[in-house]
């Protein structure tokens, strides 16, 4: 959707409250998001996702859930055998097969007729974990004898970590030829390093020198929108996909590439 903005300043958009063409639907709830799309003989599915930042799996019982009324299916890991250790990416790892590698890893899935069942199904699940060290800290975890978050080389997917780390140099900027070589630290899976300008003297020049270290989040999650995907297979064998992404390439790679193996 796009709008003609009409201003009673010659501006360019710097201090000027510009009013959103979607914000009335948003604020009034009319929207339509992923979540709230309907199809026929839709089934509702929901990820039992792991407590722990690292731990094997002991054993999974999902008796209990798959006798739910209403629940069409109950998937773990040893229910999707194209599913390998050592997977490439984590879009080939969609569920933990012996051990997961951080909080929020999916063990299993469940399919039922409707979200309220789904959920309810997910208690009904018996995980047993036997919990190992772990690296939570960003820092710690880069020291020397950190615990591995991800088997070295197959786990630690980069895909994503290369889509967030592209950065237009300005006129001028080179990537760094004495840039030191890449740390061995297990856990280090990409390194970046970039030369705008003599920092030396600049600092040498300033009247101030401010130095501080800075955290932030990695990712901002700050949206109206709830995470959902809503797959669908038509008559002619066409698989359509409804994310809450803005992304939607790299959603379709990912998918594409998965669903080929």
């Amino acid at each position: 959707m796009s709008t003609i903005m009409k201003t009673t300043r010659d501006v360019r958009g710097v201090g000027l409250a510009i009013p959103r063409a979607d914000g009335a639907e948003k604020v009034t709830g009319r929207v339509e998001y992923v979540a709230d799309i309907k199809r026929k003989g839709l089934l509702h599915a929901k990820l039992l996702r792991s407590p722990h930042a690292h731990a094997r799996i002991v054993r999974i019982d999902t008796a209990k859930a798959r006798a739910l009324p209403g629940v069409r299916a109950v998937l773990t890991a040893t229910d999707i055998p194209e599913l390998k250790r050592k997977a490439p990416t984590r879009a080939h790892a969609v569920l933990a097969i012996d051990r997961v590698v951080f909080a929020g890893q999916p063990v299993a899935a469940v399919a039922a007729d409707e979200l309220a069942i789904a959920e309810e199904a997910l208690d009904l699940i018996d995980v047993e974990y036997q919990v190992l060290p772990a690296a939570v800290d960003p820092l710690q975890s880069m020291q020397p004898g950190a615990p591995p978050v991800a088997d070295a080389g197959t786990e630690a997917d980069t895909s994503e970590a290369l889509a967030h780390s592209a950065v237009a140099m300005a006129k001028g900027e080179t990537r760094r030829a004495d840039a030191p070589e890449p740390t061995k630290a297990v856990n280090v899976s990409q390194t970046a390093s970039v030369k705008r300008g003599d920092v030396a003297k600049g600092f040498a020049e300033s009247d101030v020198v401010i130095e501080h270290t800075y955290r932030v989040p990695m990712v901002h999650q700050g949206y109206l929108e709830p995470h959902a995907v809503l797959a669908e297979w038509d008559r002619t064998g066409h698989l359509t996909l409804w994310a809450s992404t803005a992304a939607k390439w790299p959603t379709c790679s990912a998918s594409t590439r998965t669903a080929s193996r």
